[in-house]
């Protein structure tokens, strides 16, 4: 807990709202203390301001906001009477370092507790403060010092730690490792000097350096002078104890580690460790098992998880040597003049100055004396500051003392303001007020008791408020903590929230959610206490319950619903969704499906109408043709045929020399006019011979005919199977709703047959009729070329004829007994029966009607496929009207537009149906009654604009529960937070925590609300509040730390 103190030194609130706050300790005995405030509460957090530890205080001397929203606060080691007590001229000769500090901290306060070093050394200073000497000591007597702000206490230590066997691995507690090294200032000998030019030699075997090849065989030289050492031996001590860490490179390590010894009590023994401590480093990733020491820690006082530490094998930085020369280049220029001379008054010599083994003198007048040590028989003084008193016997008349620590009093009256005492055996007490930290009763009545802090072993208290309760730590495995009527309870690392009436059931657990330690998180159950609705895994298939209702209005993002499935339960649902609420090509669905109805009852009017047609024209065709006489006559003129191409290729050398061009033009111009007259006669007649006729007659024509034909009848041909194609593209849409399936994927096939074979015939004979077209014009007569002619041969041979498409027009009923493909151009009919549209070549078709009734049947049959999986871009639009697929037991709409009108599905089957919706839906709604997803896999588009409603709604299979999920509560009042649901933001008030966090509500009734506050840090924070039987809110409880 930190504690504020103002300016002044007076006692403050406590600063409840600390984040991160951490301290950094070195060896050197600086510690430092930082933290966050949120910046609307620290307007008392000033510079020079106090705060205080549990065990130690310190002084504010930094703050910014930086940081939006929050203060960032930097405070040091409260060491201000040291620091501000100011030394002209500090010496210490051959002093142990308990005589050193004591005299650097003469009328400080301060006193030194504790030390183990037993060296002598010199030390001198001036113009400096106390806390400038205490690093010189510190430096000088190679200590390692610990300060004790609250107590005012300094601890000096020849080295601070120890090895207790503490190691950091990479397996267990350490997460990262940084690894520093260099040897810039690496030396293996040393040649030290001392005041005078004093050296080692005599206490050296003669020789003048020590040496350490520890690391290193090389020899670099270090000349060492400091003109404080008067004694050989301790020159020499000095400097082997110098040159152990520079005959070394410096080699540091930063270590994040899980500091568990603070996390759990049972790594206490062997991962604990302090500031000093020896710790054996073990990594994989660098290969690395050495030991070090611990020359910086940085502790998290709320999260030891993410406690790091320093380690080095010198605890001496490149800074500390930046100091020693920057003091040392002070000293110089305080005492030369601008041209390098020496000031006279600053030379420490005096003639009167002498020093002296031993003084006997009557009588000595010293205006002042500084003496580490003094003995004197006799003392008399009129004022006296002494810091530490140690006597045997003192007789004083009148004592005034701040502190005094008397280990026995014997005394008649006393009158004592402030009585602190640890035990104190008293008959009778008569007293108005009794202040105590610690006091034993075995019984005390009281009309009235103020307990400003207590701690108390065993307490029945009738009624406790709990905002008096500021700081510690409730054990939940000793207490329980338990709300109205047993519905909220905590028990060591488990929260539970129950519900029930005549008998409780366990609805929400968190933390240790199965009271066994096997599994840490949420666990939140259905109304019957067993059906688990939420785990760590996230929601289970049971918590998408009844109680959802209706999702908000862009609330749920559809890539977050399985689509196919939707659209699978909506097929067996019951619920009629209004035309009037479909919209397709700005239209409602009723008005588009109706004009798509009348089209197609137009069309299908037509095409039952040229059924007749073509079943009459079958029958003739039956009759006209007779196999036998048609073969017999095809073979005359094969065989006539065959002669006129010999006759051709005789005379055609002779008719190209023979005839001029003006010969050729007279012999085609009535050549032309007659092939144009046979043409219409052979276009009027020629579907009823491609309807009848098989592959190989039409083959067996074609040849008898390829004399008669030219480039006029082949465009002509090409023109009108363009012609054709482009009205069948028109209504392929319509013939693909009307038809029946079986008997259009039939007579299609027939079609496409006989025209493809009319295709390649006419192709074949194309470059032979190019070669002839002069040699024809000059060599046929009129009469051979006669229409009536050509048909009646045609008629009458039993050999396939092809002819093009652009010359067939269909007069009367045709009947097609085999498969029709390729473009069938515009077909105008009454009602078609039985056709199948394949939807490949259809493309940008518009069907007009009412209603379309599709009616498939259990066996897989697709009653309606709209934009083939193979061409999503290619949209087929609804406009008005309405869609009733019936008893498919696979149903696919690809729709890139819907607009208005209405889509109902109603099946009895439930094998595998499926609705697939393409794009968007563009405005209106979609209602769904009954179950509304089931089966599919596949999910295209985005649900946009509308609404989507439902009696039983159904994502992904599951039952979705009435808990908003995701939903921001940035600056938000958590008090008006009051819906069942996720929720997560930051900056908002009422909260544990107003930082980003994540929160979970459950509403059981408007009197019955639980609110769970999580902080996203690298461990599990988390409050918890309540409201019941009105709109008070409970204060916020920390259950996990």
């Amino acid at each position: 807990m930190l504690i504020l103190y103002d300016k002044n030194h007076n006692k403050g609130s406590p600063l409840k709202l600390a984040k991160e706050p951490k301290v950094e300790r070195e060896l050197s005995g600086m510690e430092t203390l930082s933290f966050y405030y949120p910046e609307t509460k620290s307007l008392n957090i000033k510079e020079e301001c106090y705060i205080r530890t549990k065990n130690q205080e310190y002084v504010i001397k930094e703050t910014n906001n930086l940081t939006p929203q929050w203060l960032y606060v930097n405070a040091q080691i409260n060491l201000e009477d040291i620091r501000g007590k100011p030394i002209e001229n500090y010496e210490v000769v051959n002093s142990t370092i308990t005589d050193a500090i004591n005299l650097a901290l003469t009328g400080t306060g301060w006193t030194l507790e504790f030390t183990n070093i037993s060296r002598r050394r010199t030390v001198r200073r001036s113009n400096c403060n106390g806390y400038d000497v205490l690093e010189n000591i510190r430096k000088t007597f190679r200590a390692e010092l610990v300060y004790d702000a609250v107590n005012r206490k300094i601890y000096a230590y020849d080295k601070l730690g120890q090895d207790k066997g503490a190691y950091f691995s990479d397996e267990l507690n350490l997460k990262k490792l940084t690894v520093q090294g260099n040897s810039y200032d690496f030396y293996t000998r040393i040649i030290p000097i001392g005041k005078d030019g004093l050296k080692i030699n005599e206490v050296n075997n003669g020789v003048d350096y020590v040496e350490n090849n520890q690391y290193s065989s090389k020899i670099i030289t270090l000349i060492w002078e400091d003109n404080r050492y008067t004694d050989p031996q301790i020159l020499k001590e000095d400097a082997i104890a110098k040159l152990e860490e520079l005959s070394k490179p410096i080699c540091s390590y930063i270590a994040d580690i899980y500091d568990r010894a603070k996390m759990s009590d049972k790594y206490k023994d062997i991962l604990d460790f302090n500031l000093g401590d020896t710790i054996t480093i073990i990594n994989k990733d660098t290969q690395t098992k050495e030991k070090q020491r611990v020359v910086k820690t940085i502790e998290f006082l709320d999260e030891p998880e993410r406690n790091s530490c320093e380690i080095a094998n010198r605890t001496l930085k490149f800074e500390d040597l930046q100091v020693g020369i920057m003091e040392a280049a002070d000293t110089l220029s305080q005492i030369t003049t601008e041209d390098g001379m020496v000031y006279d008054y600053k030379i420490n010599f005096d003639p009167i100055r002498q020093e002296f083994g031993q003084i006997v003198a009557e009588k000595a007048s010293i205006t002042e004396l500084i003496a580490a040590v003094a003995r004197i028989g006799t003392l008399e003084v009129t004022s006296a500051t002494i810091t530490q008193l140690d006597t045997e016997i003192a007789r004083i008349n009148d004592l005034y003392t701040i502190k005094a620590n008397v280990g026995e009093l014997t005394a008649a009256v006393g009158r004592i303001s402030i009585l602190e005492s640890d035990v104190a055996s008293i008959d009778t007490i008569l007293a108005k007020n009794v202040f105590a930290e610690l006091a034993q009763f075995g019984q005390i009545l009281a009309g009235s008791s103020i307990i400003a802090e207590g701690a108390i072993g065993s307490a029945q208290i009738s009624d406790l408020s709990a905002s008096k309760l500021t700081a510690g730590i409730i054990n939940a495995a000793q207490v329980t903590i338990q709300g109205t009527d047993g519905r909220l309870r905590i028990v060591n690392n488990r929260l539970q929230v129950f519900s029930g009436t005549t008998q409780l059931f366990e609805r929400v657990a968190l933390g240790d959610v199965h009271g066994d330690g096997s599994e840490y998180g949420l666990l939140v159950r259905g109304a019957d206490g067993q059906t688990t609705l939420f785990d760590n895994n996230g929601l289970t298939d049971k918590g998408f319950t009844d109680g959802y209702n209706k999702l908000d209005d862009n609330s749920l993002n559809p890539v977050k619903l399985d689509i196919a499935q939707v659209v699978t339960r909506i097929n067996e649902g019951t619920t009629t969704i209004e035309s009037s609420k479909i919209y397709m090509d700005n239209k409602t669905l009723d008005v588009a499906i109706g004009t798509i109805e009348t089209t197609i009852n137009s069309h299908g009017q037509s095409i039952n109408s040229q059924g007749a047609q073509i079943t009459a024209l079958n029958n003739a065709i039956q009759l006209k043709v007779d196999t036998q006489t048609y073969t017999s006559d095809l073979d005359n003129i094969n065989s006539q045929l065959s002669t006129q191409s010999s006759a051709i290729s005789l005379l055609q050398g002779e008719v190209a020399i023979k005839v001029t061009q003006t010969d050729i033009n007279n012999a085609v111009n009535p050549l032309d006019s007659r092939i144009t007259s046979a043409e219409g006669t052979l276009v009027t007649h020629a579907t009823q011979i491609a309807a009848r006729v098989t592959t190989t007659v039409y083959n067996s024509g074609i040849a008898d005919a390829k004399d008669y034909a030219d480039e006029r009848a082949n465009a002509a041909q090409n023109a009108a199977i363009s012609h054709t194609d482009t009205q069948f593209n028109i209504l392929n849409g319509a013939i693909q709703l009307k038809v029946d399936e079986n008997i259009y994927t039939s007579k299609m096939q027939q079609v496409d047959g006989t025209l493809q074979s009319v295709d390649a015939a006419i192709s074949s004979h194309s470059s032979q009729l190019n070669l002839l077209s002069n040699e024809i014009a000059l060599k046929v007569s009129e009469t051979d070329i006669d229409g009536n002619y050509l048909i009646g041969k045609i008629n009458l041979t039993g050999t396939t004829a092809k002819i093009q498409a652009s010359k067939i027009n269909l007069v009367g009923a045709v009947t097609v007994l085999s498969d029709i493909t390729g473009n069938l151009g515009t077909i105008t009919a009454g009602t078609i029966n039985g056709i199948t549209i394949n939807s490949v070549n259809l493309n940008s078709a518009t069907i007009n009607g009412g209603n379309i009734v599709l009616s498939g049947d259990t066996s897989g049959v697709q009653a309606l496929v709209i934009n083939s999986n193979t061409h999503p871009d290619r949209a087929s639009r609804f406009s008005g009207g309405s869609i009733q697929m019936m008893n498919g037991s696979q149903v696919t709409v690809w729709l890139t537009n819907l607009l208005g009108g209405l889509l109902s599905i109603v099946d009895s089957n439930n094998n595998d149906n499926k609705v697939e919706l393409f794009a968007s839906l563009g405005g209106g709604r979609v209602n769904c009654g009954s179950l509304m997803v089931r089966g599919g896999a596949e999910v295209n588009g985005t649900l946009i604009a509308g609404s989507l409603s439902a009696t039983n709604l159904s994502v992904g299979g599951k039952n979705v529960w009435n808990f908003m999920r995701g939903e921001s509560v940035n600056g938000v009042d958590m008090n008006t937070v009051l819906s069942t649901g996720f929720y997560h933001g930051f900056s908002q008030t009422n909260s544990a925590f107003n930082s980003i966090s994540t929160f979970i509500v459950i509403n059981y009734s408007n009197d019955w609300i639980v609110q769970i506050q999580f902080a996203p840090k690298a461990a599990i924070e988390a409050w918890i509040r309540a409201r019941h039987s009105g709109t008070t809110w409970t204060a916020w409880k920390r259950f996990i730390a």
